[in-house]
């Protein structure tokens, strides 16, 4: 199946929560991608993200576990959150940001809900804790938006 490309554009002119520390003062390194909060989006977020990180320089470890937290939050997106979700992904000396957004109208009624299964579920947000050093989320009319921060990335010095 063919799927309409996914939307990037600069951080700078992202829809953010203002008060998000995690997102203040961008790096010079980073991407902003925006698709439908829909599971089949997902893998094309991921498969974009490992491309960009192995791009920069990242050792193959360390993208592997960005990948794996950014999949986390953007399969809880794409489940539980709104119609629309954003990948955000910087990078920096004091780290790799990643940000997940959901913007736009509810999606989930009740019947969606009531096929969750507790068993392939709930781990996710224990991944991301333990493989970031910080992690804040932002509730709001918008949607909700998850930041986080990987440290001890290894990457060539950056200029």
């Amino acid at each position: 199946m063919n799927l309409p490309l996914l939307s990037c554009r600069p951080a700078a002119r992202m829809q953010r929560p203002p008060t998000c520390p995690v997102l203040a003062g961008w790096p010079n390194r980073y991407l902003v991608i925006t698709a439908p909060a829909r599971a089949n989006r997902v893998g094309a977020l991921r498969r974009r993200l490992a491309a960009l990180l192995t791009d920069w320089g990242i050792i193959a470890e360390d993208v592997d576990s960005a990948v794996l937290v950014a999949d986390e939050l953007l399969a809880n997106s794409a489940v539980h959150g709104r119609s629309r979700m954003e990948l955000a992904v910087g990078l920096d000396r004091r780290g790799l940001r990643i940000a997940v957004t959901d913007y736009g109208k509810p999606q989930r009624t009740q019947k969606d809900t009531d096929s969750y299964d507790a068993d392939e579920h709930g781990r996710g947000m224990t991944i991301v804790t333990t493989l970031t050093t910080h992690s804040i989320i932002h509730q709001g009319p918008w949607g909700r938006c998850i930041c986080v921060i990987m440290s001890g990335i290894r990457t060539p010095p950056l200029a």
